[in-house]
This record gives C-alpha cells, sequence and structure tokens, in this order.
C-alpha cells in the first residue's frame, strides 16, 4: 500500500529521477520508524514513571 503514492509518483517524473526517488522513500521510511520508536520509548518513560511516582506516594 505505501509504494502506491511513489509507483504513481514515478509514472509522472522524468526516469532519471527514479533513482532519487528511490531514495528519499527510503529516508522517509527510516524517519516514519524513528518517529513511532520515539513514541514507544516515550509511552515507556510514561508507564515507568508513573509507577515509581504512585509507588513513592503510597510509602
Amino acid at each position: 500500500m505505501k509504494k502506491i503514492f511513489f509507483r504513481h509518483l514515478k509514472n509522472q517524473i522524468s526516469i532519471d529521477l527514479h533513482k532519487d526517488l528511490d531514495e528519499y522513500q527510503n529516508h522517509l521510511l527510516y524517519y516514519l520508524a524513528y518517529q513511532a520508536y520515539k513514541v514507544y520509548l516515550n509511552a515507556q518513560f510514561n508507564a515507568n514513571n508513573s509507577y515509581v511516582y504512585k509507588k513513592a506516594r503510597v510509602s
């Protein structure tokens, strides 16, 4: 599904730009994976922080 946009875009641009478009697609994929990883780590940190806060409050 993700490649439909880039496939359509390749049909609209000249052939000599296809290699650049592939590179941009890879950069975008890595960027989105990095952003998803940051969200995951932030959620883990907040969950751990909440647990520590609640434990300290009870003591």
